[in-house]
C-alpha cells in the first residue's frame, strides 16, 4: 500500500514502464543501459525528474542486507551500497544533476548544506544521549555498590 508521501512516483520517468526493465537479468546489457538511461538522462534527454527521491526513498526503506536488486535512483545496488554506512546510518545521496539542473545552484548548495548540518547535528545529539545513557548506568551501579 502506498504512503501519500509516495506522490512522486507519478512524476518518475520510469511510470507506466514495465517494473523488470529495471531488474535486468545478469549480462542483459542492452536492457540496464536503456534503465539507466531513463534514470539519469543522455545527452539528449533530462533525468528522471524524481531521480533524488527514488535514491531516498530505496536507502530509507530497505536496509543494506535487504536492497540487493533493481535499479533505484540512477544507481545499481553495489553502487547504493557505497552510499550506506555499516553503522545503519544513511550517507546523504544529492546527485549531480540536482545541484547544476536548476537555475539557482546557490539554492541546490543551501539544501546540501542544510542536509549536512541535519545528519551531524542528529548524529552528534544520538552519540551525546549514549554517553550520557553509559554514564548513568556507570553512577547507579556505583551508588549501588556504595550501599
Amino acid at each position: 500500500m502506498e504512503k501519500p508521501l509516495d506522490n512522486w512516483k507519478l512524476e518518475a520517468a520510469c511510470r507506466g514502464l514495465q517494473t523488470n526493465l529495471f531488474f535486468p537479468e545478469k549480462g542483459d546489457q542492452h536492457t540496464l543501459k536503456t534503465a539507466l538511461e531513463i534514470c539519469n538522462g543522455t545527452p539528449d534527454t533530462e533525468p528522471c525528474p524524481v531521480k533524488q527521491q527514488c535514491l531516498d526513498w530505496i536507502l530509507t526503506t530497505f536496509n543494506r542486507d535487504e536492497d540487493l536488486y533493481g535499479i533505484y535512483g540512477g544507481l545499481l545496488p553495489a553502487q547504493r551500497l557505497k552510499l550506506r554506512k555499516p553503522s545503519g546510518h544513511v550517507a546523504i545521496a544529492v546527485s549531480k544533476d540536482r545541484i547544476e539542473r536548476g537555475n539557482n545552484r546557490q539554492e541546490a548548495l543551501a539544501e546540501l548544506l542544510n542536509l549536512v548540518h541535519e545528519v551531524v547535528v542528529t548524529d552528534m545529539i544520538r552519540s551525546e544521549h549514549q554517553r550520557l545513557t553509559k554514564y548513568n548506568e556507570t553512577i547507579s551501579i556505583e551508588r549501588g555498590q556504595q550501599d
